[in-house]
């Protein structure tokens, strides 16, 4: 596929408009070839690619979705990075983790940084997400940990949550300094669940179209179909890609429902307004900085962006960029997607803005 050029990619860095829902100021950000309402066309190409060559096959399974996780990144680093495999014993379990950093560099003398995964808790890797960990390290001086953490149904939640804790504290404690924690999706759950009571111990978070509300049918918020603009010559691939999250009774609910059972053991109603299940049910104002990174047609958008705005509302730190024309996963197309180059860069100048 044609890469975007540097023109469309640094459209990304200024605002498109300013939205203010749910209590939260989102900076849209739209490349300049993308017209409103309408897929970027380079997601266009990818999601009418995938879906003629993607026909579903049968019931889902946990064996389709594990081998149909996979990403298509591109390196987009300068080749100045190498890699190391670590391992962790967390109650009796070996986690490993892919650690990222430029040749020669030190620890002492470097960022530390998390990298949680996503994949709906019961699939993929950190080495899915190498090329933006990879230029990450490179880009902010990091050592990147991009963590292997437990799958469902091998195990259940909080387990995932705790590995993460435990990578976290063992970061903090052997190099003595605050960790840098990075997300998509799943991961961001995970991350966030983690991050209470660590403030302390956490310099600043990045999500990626984090999910935060394991319920999607509560009260909490109301999740609407007129909340996105979607031009009505691509209504039918853009409102494919609103299942997850989408709490309306039209969403992917046989997905949903196989990941909620799974992750939580068949307990759903047990666990699913646990803070560290779904972090919007917990003291948002004891967070650590966060930047939140949403799609525009992305069903977990509602709920981030709520997410968001009850943050600020607690007090909070919090950054939030939509990117339109954009759907879930974008850091999955990682250097053909201009949206998650520009994600990425911002998260690295976050990082840097550290250094000072």
């Amino acid at each position: 596929m044609e890469k975007y050029s540097q023109q469309v990619l640094e459209s990304l860095n200024v605002s498109d408009e300013i939205i203010n829902v749910h209590g939260a100021s989102i900076d849209v950000r739209r490349t300049s070839d993308t017209p409103h309402g309408c897929y970027d066309p380079r997601e266009l190409n990818i999601r009418l690619a995938l879906a003629k060559f993607n026909k579903p096959a049968g019931d889902i399974t946990i064996e389709k979705i594990r081998a149909s996780t996979c990403t298509r990144c591109e390196d987009l680093s300068d080749g100045n990075t190498d890699m190391r495999t670590e391992t962790l014993d967390i109650n009796g379990r070996s986690i490993s983790a892919k650690v990222y950093f430029k040749k020669g560099a030190k620890e002492a003398e470097s960022n530390i940084a998390i990298y949680m995964h996503g994949g709906s808790f019961i699939a993929g890797s950190a080495e899915n997400y190498e090329m933006p960990c990879r230029f990450t390290a490179e880009k902010t001086d990091s050592f990147v940990y991009g963590v292997d953490y437990s799958l469902a149904p091998e195990t259940h939640f909080p387990t995932p949550v705790e590995e993460c804790a435990a990578y976290i504290d063992m970061l903090y404690e052997k190099y003595g300094k605050k960790v840098f924690i990075f997300s998509d999706s799943a991961g961001g759950a995970i991350a966030l669940g983690a991050a209470f009571g660590r403030r302390e111990k956490i310099a600043h978070m990045g999500l990626f179209y984090p999910c935060v509300d394991m319920s999607t049918t509560d009260a909490l918020y109301k999740w609407d179909i007129n909340e996105y603009e979607i031009n009505p010559s691509q209504a039918e691939i853009v409102e494919s890609r609103l299942g997850l999250g989408r709490a309306d009774g039209k969403g992917a609910l046989e997905l949903m429902g196989m990941m909620f059972g799974l992750y939580f053991a068949g307990r759903h109603a047990d666990f699913y307004k646990n803070p560290q299940a779904s972090p919007i049910y917990g003291n948002l104002g004891e967070l650590p900085p966060c930047n939140i990174y949403t799609s525009e047609f992305d069903g977990l958008r509602i709920q981030a962006e709520v997410f968001a705005g009850m943050m600020k509302q607690a007090g909070g730190d919090v950054k939030i960029l939509r990117f339109a024309g954009v759907s879930h996963a974008f850091l999955d197309f990682f250097g053909t997607l201009p949206q998650a180059e520009a994600g990425i860069r911002d998260w690295c100048n976050t990082v840097n803005s550290y250094k000072a």
